[in-house]
């Protein structure tokens, strides 16, 4: 009997415990903590309206909360009840605020003791903003207190995330001012997002390392997913499509751990410990895409169920590996590993066990993944900055090495061309005292030769008066005699005249000169030639150059024509000699009709000692002669030493012109 009186006392006692107490509402506070006077409807719990679930609060078959809702991944709708005690003095109303700022529905009325509804409005990201009654980053309703009675705020809310919910309630007057503090909070937040991702650009720009692109995907896919997880996508971005924001946020959010997993497997050299390691990450990667985007076609919760799973797998994994390269002094391991497994791994394991209803949900718990996220982006955006100095402290030695092995192979280098220019100019002037020694030999010999060239063919040239008188085959020895001595003073001639214009081009002789007056003294030589037709025109034609030596280029020419113009027919040699003005340039045109020059050989006629096969040639007297290929070669020399050039031109139907081009 009196154990039954204390059971029944017992049950009374607990009974009234459970019997829910009204918020209290501190007339001095800007807000009013609801956690521990939160009711939930029962999970796998339908009711047909608000009626229904107002019936079921206040009959007890809701459910107590000591902090606040924290489901996981359940689509059934979820009904939240706490009552308001009655206005004070200065107290009328009141703002109800429920977060976070990714839940879909949420609709909010307000009932009074007599069990009477009020529609206080609907929000979320699945509701128009225009049919917000209070436009917040979270959901939020304008609550007015009854006076002499409490009220009943009752919350539905529909989700296709995890199943969670924290409801605060605000003084209406001090509700802007936290909404502009939380809004200064995330602007700074996505500033240190802009700034993270301007300096992994750049690190990437300067370094080009795929790790520096992988770091800056990761800080954009953390940006994103904070973006929409704070309501600020919903709230600044204009969607035809609503559903398309729990896309976003759930990709953003998906993409955020993956690529940062990615990350840490790269940056922690996870390959090196096995080859596997690198197939392993890949593949989980692949998968979590196939399976997220599969979840959003089906829209089933197994999927969510099976992510959060593989997330769980790959942090174990994760951490492991860093573990294991802190053992194995992996140098980036040990100087951020720590801060790594403490900061992401622990937050990422946190959210995961929030959104598994392995931990209890609270404020605590809702935002220390965010906040441990954030401070591990930094933690790591201090060591890839750390790493990027280093990378560059390297390229700076070895640019330092490169270029004091370039010193030293330029310092070689000219020590080199120092000798080889040594050797060159020694080589010079060896060559040169070899060619001043030919020359004064040729000199020599050429002025040696001449003189008793010449004394013979005066000889010779006296016996012609005895001609009746000699014999037939003594004047045919004479004859070859006098051959031989016109060519040795051919020969002394050209080289007299080579050496002179070596001489002379050292030191040119440059002056005004009329050219038809000085090609009319040449001409003067050939007057008895029948064969030699000038047409040099009339008045002056001024040139600036060396006489004497255009003379002998004038000369040659003629003297080339008269030896290589001879027709291979038997018919009368012509040689036209002309004076041609062609713009700024004057020609000296020596033109033949003999059997022309093959295609061959017209490259080597103005070559030194190149005259190929000797022709021979009749002089004045009858007698012949023959070439010393030096003629052409002179001819060239001045033609250059003057800025002009001697060509060669084909003359139809048969010959050739030589042409001496000067500059007027």
């Amino acid at each position: 009997m009196w154990l039954r009186l204390v059971l029944f006392l017992s049950l009374c006692g607990a009974s009234c415990l459970l019997q829910a107490q009204p918020v209290e509402l501190d007339t001095s506070g800007a807000s009013f903590e609801v956690a521990g006077h939160l009711w939930a409807s029962p999970p796998q719990t339908h009711f047909a309206g608000p009626e229904d679930a107002l019936a079921a609060y206040r009959s007890g078959r809701f459910q107590k909360l000591p902090g606040y809702l924290g489901r996981g991944y359940q689509r059934d709708a979820v009904w939240l009840a706490f009552d308001v005690p009655a206005a004070q003095s200065e107290l009328r109303f009141l703002v109800v605020q429920v977060g976070p700022a990714y839940l879909d529905h949420v609709s909010a009325w307000r009932a009074d003791a007599a069990g009477h509804l009020d529609l206080l409005g609907r929000a979320g990201d699945q509701v128009p903003l225009k049919q917000v009654d209070i436009p917040a980053l979270k959901p939020s309703f304008a609550l007015q207190l009854a006076g002499g009675a409490s009220s009943t705020v009752l919350l539905r809310i529909q989700t296709d995330s995890a199943q969670v919910a924290i409801v605060k309630l605000y003084r209406a007057t001090r509700f802007p001012s936290v909404q502009a503090t939380e809004s200064l909070l995330l602007g700074l937040e996505s500033a240190a997002f802009l700034m993270m991702s301007v300096v992994a650009l750049g690190m990437f720009w300067v370094l080009r390392e795929r790790i520096y692109l992988l770091w800056l995907t990761a800080i954009l896919s953390a940006a994103g997913q904070a973006f929409m997880a704070s309501g600020m996508g919903y709230f600044y971005l204009h969607w035809d499509n609503l559903y398309n924001v729990n896309r976003f946020t759930n990709g953003f959010t998906v993409g955020a751990i993956v690529v940062t997993t990615l990350f840490a497997k790269v940056l922690f050299e996870f390959k090196s410990l096995h080859r596997w390691l690198h197939t392993l990450f890949i593949s989980w990667a692949v998968l979590v895409l196939i399976t997220f985007s599969a979840g959003f076609a089906l829209a089933l919760p197994m999927f969510a169920r099976f992510l959060v799973l593989t997330f769980i797998l790959m942090m174990v994994v994760s951490f492991i590996c860093i573990v294991l390269q802190m053992v194995r002094r992996h140098p980036t391991s040990l100087r951020y590993g720590p801060m790594f497994l403490l900061l992401f791994l622990v937050g990422a394991v946190t959210m995961l066990a929030v959104g598994s209803t392995w931990l209890p949900f609270s404020e605590l718990t809702a935002s220390a993944w965010q906040i441990a996220n954030f401070c591990n982006l930094l933690s790591l955006q201090v060591a890839m900055f750390s790493r990027a100095l280093e990378a560059q402290r390297k390229h700076a030695q070895e640019r330092a090495q490169l270029l004091t092995q370039l010193t030293e192979q330029n310092q070689e280098l000219e020590a080199r061309v120092e000798r080889r220019t040594a050797s060159l100019s020694k080589a010079l002037q060896d060559v040169q005292q070899a060619e001043s020694a030919q020359r004064q030999l040729l000199s020599m010999a050429s002025h040696e030769f001449r003189t008793p060239a010449a004394w013979i063919k005066s000889s010779l040239d006296s016996l012609v008066i005895l001609k009746d008188q000699i014999p037939p085959e003594i004047a045919k020895r004479l004859t070859n005699m006098r051959h031989a001595s016109l060519r040795m003073i051919g020969l002394a001639n050209d080289l007299i005249n080579e050496d002179r214009l070596h001489e002379l081009s050292l030191k040119p002789h440059m002056a005004a000169l009329d050219l038809r007056q000085l090609a009319s003294e040449v001409m003067a030589r050939y007057d008895a030639n029948p064969e030699v037709l000038a047409d040099l025109g009339t008045g002056v034609l001024q040139i600036t150059g060396d006489a004497a030596l255009l003379g002998i280029a004038l000369h040659n020419l003629i003297d080339n024509a008269l030896r290589h113009g001879q027709p291979a027919a038997p018919e009368r040699q012509l040689i036209r000699v002309s004076l041609q003005v062609q713009n700024d340039r004057v020609e000296f045109q020596v033109a033949d009709n003999g059997p022309g020059i093959p295609d061959s050989k017209k490259e080597w006629v103005f070559e030194r000692y190149h005259a190929g096969p000797y022709r021979d040639f009749a002089d004045t007297n009858g007698m012949t002669s023959t070439s010393s290929g030096l003629g052409l070669s002179i001819v060239q020399d001045i033609a250059q030493a003057h800025g002009g050039l001697a060509v060669l031109r084909d003359v139809h139907p048969h010959g050739v012109m030589l042409v001496l081009s000067l500059p007027i």
